[in-house]
């Protein structure tokens, strides 16, 4: 693995969110064993664009080794609420960092006008984001995997 860079992505082209179906797509098949179809990746990369271009206040990071992307944070700031709504890191490049990496250049760039952090987690990643201080939401006793932080000052 050589440096691993991670940038602030503000002009998301077409290359940009064939990179985000890929890394997505190789992560949910690592966490879940499951490969999708093509229809599966193609609804996903049209609902991730136009997620992204109906909301206002969006921020992206991506981590890069060398020129490919290997992860990638997403989300949006509304009402003071800033929401990850997406961290995908590639199976090969897990646990050694670059998804705490990532969610600190979000919580950074969230801490503009955001009291608190929001995020819905995959299941596989629960401890993670409990490592990353966030708690997860209780209903009737039970532990979701919808976890919340305050946002750093």
């Amino acid at each position: 693995m050589n440096d691993i860079n991670i940038i602030p992505l503000f002009k998301q082209d077409a290359s940009i969110w064939d990179d985000f179906l890929s890394v997505r797509c190789a992560s949910i098949r690592g966490a879940y064993n499951q490969k999708l179809s093509l229809d599966e990746c193609m609804a996903a990369l049209k609902g991730l664009e136009s997620a992204w271009r109906r909301r206002k206040h969006n921020f992206a990071y991506a981590a890069y080794d060398n020129a490919d992307m290997i992860g990638f944070v997403q989300g949006d700031c509304m009402s003071g609420v800033a929401t990850v709504r997406g961290l995908y890191v590639r199976p090969e490049y897990q646990k050694s960092g670059i998804g705490h990496k990532l969610l600190k250049n979000a919580e950074r760039t969230a801490c503009f006008g955001a009291r608190s952090m929001d995020l819905i987690a995959m299941l596989g990643a629960m401890d993670f984001y409990k490592k990353c201080g966030y708690t997860a939401l209780r209903l009737n006793g039970t532990e979701l995997n919808h976890f919340a932080k305050d946002a750093p000052d």
